[in-house]
């Protein structure tokens, strides 16, 4: 067996393959169906912000009660609580809203972009890639605010190819370190 594949993984070729499941089948599903894994996303998302809100809250309002003093805590912990539920009771909502601020960014970045292009135009020739970039970046916002829901399913799907090709790597490492391991072990 190679050194460097014993010394990485030598008996927990096992864990590797594991690992080759799971992302392939997240992979598949992100393919298959782009738009019920985002929303499951942040949902998970929704869940872990209200947990974690719900312990700061709970843990603010047990320093309070120690000390007597207002824990600061409190504020965060209880907006936690309300940016979770509201995730989780309407996770098509706060896709929409983050695909936006992006969107926001994107064209924001994209005229920061166009504007130094035409300034560095005077300057520098090969100006056109950060013109190029920065008209890239406009339309990629303008198309986020006119399809919220299907550019964010799309780098689900994107992303679901990803985990795919890791996957089969990871799979494909696995019985390859355990062939070389020999299959007795």
């Amino acid at each position: 067996m190679s050194p460097i594949l014993s010394s990485l993984y030598g008996r927990t070729w096992w864990s590797l393959f594991l690992r080759g499941v799971i992302a392939s089948v997240i992979g598949i599903a992100a393919i298959a169906s782009p738009t019920s894994l985002l929303e499951f996303i942040i949902v998970l998302l929704g869940i872990l912000i209200f947990v974690i809100g719900m312990a700061g809250t709970i843990g603010g309002i047990v320093l309070w009660r120690s000390s007597g003093r207002f824990s600061p805590m409190i504020v965060p912990g209880a907006v936690g609580i309300i940016i979770g539920l509201l995730t989780i009771l309407s996770p098509q909502t706060t896709a929409r809203l983050i695909v936006y601020l992006i969107a926001l960014w994107a064209i924001v970045y994209g005229f920061s972009e166009v504007s130094g292009a035409m300034k560095l135009r005077r300057e520098l020739s090969g100006e056109w890639v950060q013109l190029f970039v920065g008209i890239i970046a406009i339309l990629f916002g303008i198309v986020l605010i006119i399809r919220p829901i299907t550019a964010g399913a799309l780098a689900v799907a994107v992303a679901g190819f990803f985990l795919l090709t890791l996957g089969v790597f990871w799979l494909v490492m696995a019985i390859r370190t355990k062939r070389w391991q020999g299959w007795s072990q």
